[in-house]
C-alpha cells in the first residue's frame, strides 16, 4: 500500500485495472469470461462457484452509480508486472 501511495503513476495503474468501461451487470457478467480494463489488461470471471474475478469473489453486486456500477470483492486486485523477453513478447513475472 505504501508503494502505491508513494508512485502516483502506478497508484493509477492501479486504479485502472480495477475498472472496465460500461454498466456491466452481475447477470450479465456471469456469461462473460473476462473483461477488459481501462488498463487494456484482462480479468478473468469464473461464476461456477459464485462470481469470481481474478479469484476474487464478489460479495456485494449491482451498486448502481451515476457514472456506472459497483461489485465489492473480497481482495485487491493486482497488477502483474511485464518483462520483455525475445522477439517483443512480454511475459509475466511471478
Amino acid at each position: 500500500m505504501e508503494d502505491l501511495l508513494g508512485d502516483a503513476e502506478k497508484f493509477t495503474a492501479n486504479i485502472c485495472y480495477h475498472i472496465a468501461p460500461g454498466r456491466i451487470m452481475m447477470g450479465e457478467m456471469t456469461r462473460l469470461n473476462s473483461l477488459r480494463t481501462m488498463s487494456k489488461d484482462d480479468l478473468l470471471i469464473d461464476a461456477s462457484r459464485g462470481l469470481q474475478i481474478n479469484r476474487a469473489r464478489v460479495i456485494e453486486p449491482n451498486i448502481e452509480c451515476r457514472n456506472g456500477v459497483i461489485h465489492v470483492i473480497d481482495s485487491v486486485l493486482t497488477l502483474k508486472q511485464r518483462s520483455k523477453v525475445k522477439a517483443g513478447r512480454f511475459a509475466v513475472k511471478q
